[in-house]
């Protein structure tokens, strides 16, 4: 198959990603010849991945519903004791466990009110980010995994886990590559991207803030250490900032000119009619060249990094080329990095939309939370505490009775 030189990219194949995905993964003996052993550990492995997955929803679902949870577990646990055990109070202990008893059934129906619509409502969010209809947090070029989700399990209720968690990321890979190919082609809602002069704070993802970060780190060490707490933190957040833009700048550079070094490769070998398993044996010797003649180590690296990238594509039949020059190629990365950068930004917009936005949610369904515990707590108490329910009713009866009055008579029978 003849390609024409020009600009390079490619998709990952994901089924080879999904087969080192699926591995099976090897338990470790804890003493490496008990059979027993092994079981425990496959158990314990089996039981302890379950509250990695726990901390990872509660990532996904922060804000008000990680707070209805943590309060909620505070009313239900720790607010009982200290009402059926208060030294000070002059109640009677039925009294006190009737009063106890409400904290946790509070619990239950306010948690589960106010987590039950909360998360309706962030399963809207995502739906209406995923399918592009939310311009703040527009994520149609990396759809939640919630949202899809749901689809597949609609379309495959037959699937696994393990084949829900790879099609979900596939379909999220897919995606980002279309509004990539979109975006690169000119048809993207954006507006026109091949001409764009990109900012720089326009290219900073995430992966570049977290390198960035560890950079500042070791780079103002001697100024960090002189703070503490909020001042510390202030100093690299600002940094950050402040440098971030420039790493992006090196990062698209760098990709840039290992692209169209790749792409030079190439054209090359395919005017030679060279095949790409000669290609690729023929670049291994010539780098283990450049290590012997002791070149610069930049230039080793650079070439390692082609090299790399180079066998990456696997065959001449999975390059895709998106230019005839370095420039195309550069805005070709830049593209690419701003598509990233966007659904980075993006999906920060929409967290943290739902934080805020689920504490007025929260606070407009205390009402009929409150309501629901007025109605609902007398009827539980008496299906599971009848004694103690019928003295407190005959209590509160005995309260609304009015006082008895003395009265003194006045009659002269009296008076004598």
């Amino acid at each position: 198959m003849k390609v024409s030189a020009s600009s390079l990219e490619v998709k990952i194949p994901s089924k080879s990603n999904n087969q080192a995905k699926n591995k099976p993964v090897q338990t470790p003996s804890f003493s490496g010849k008990s059979k027993a052993s092994m079981e425990l550990a496959r158990a314990l492995v089996a039981k302890t991945s379950k509250f990695p997955r726990f901390l990872q929803w509660l990532g996904n679902n922060d804000g008000e519903i990680l707070n209805a949870i943590v309060t909620g577990l505070g009313t239900a646990f720790v607010a009982p004791i200290f009402i059926a055990f208060n030294p000070f109070s002059k109640e009677d202990k039925d009294t006190k466990t009737y009063s106890a008893w409400r904290q946790p059934i509070s619990a239950i129906i306010t948690a589960g009110v106010q987590i039950g619509i909360n998360m309706k409502y962030n399963a809207h969010l995502d739906k209406i980010a995923s399918t592009g209809h939310f311009d703040r947090a527009d994520l149609s070029m990396y759809p939640t995994k919630g949202y899809l989700a749901k689809i597949i399990k609609h379309q495959h209720p037959e699937y696994t886990k393990q084949q829900l968690e790879t099609a979900v990321e596939n379909m999220q890979i897919d995606a980002r590559w279309k509004a990539i190919d979109e975006a690169r082609g000119n048809k993207s809602r954006k507006g026109t991207m091949r001409d764009r002069k990109f900012k720089p704070e326009e290219l900073v993802d995430d992966d570049i803030k977290a390198t960035t970060k560890e950079r500042i780190k070791k780079e103002f060490k001697a100024e960090i250490d002189k703070l503490s707490g909020k001042a510390k933190e202030k100093f690299i957040e600002d940094k950050v900032r402040e440098h971030s833009g420039k790493v992006a700048i090196k990062v698209v550079e760098e990709k840039a000119k290992v692209k169209y070094k790749v792409r030079e490769w190439i054209k090359k070998a395919q005017d030679s009619k060279t095949e790409f398993k000669e290609l690729i044996l023929a670049k291994k010797a010539e780098l283990k060249r450049l290590r012997k003649s002791k070149a610069a180590e930049s230039e080793i690296k650079f070439f390692e990094k082609t090299l790399s990238k180079l066998i990456g594509y696997g065959k001449y039949e999975n390059v895709k080329f998106l230019g005839n020059s370095y420039k195309d190629v550069l805005q070709s990365v830049k593209i690419k990095q701003f598509i990233y950068a966007q659904a980075d930004k993006n999906l920060s917009v929409l967290k943290s939309y739902k934080k805020w936005t689920g504490i007025v949610i929260s606070l407009i369904t205390l009402p009929f939370s409150c309501g629901l515990l007025n109605y609902a707590y007398p009827r539980i108490m008496e299906k599971i505490m009848p004694q103690v329910a019928q003295k407190k009713k005959q209590k509160e009866a005995a309260q609304m009775q009015p006082p008895k009055l003395n009265v003194v008579s006045t009659s002269k029978e009296g008076s004598k």
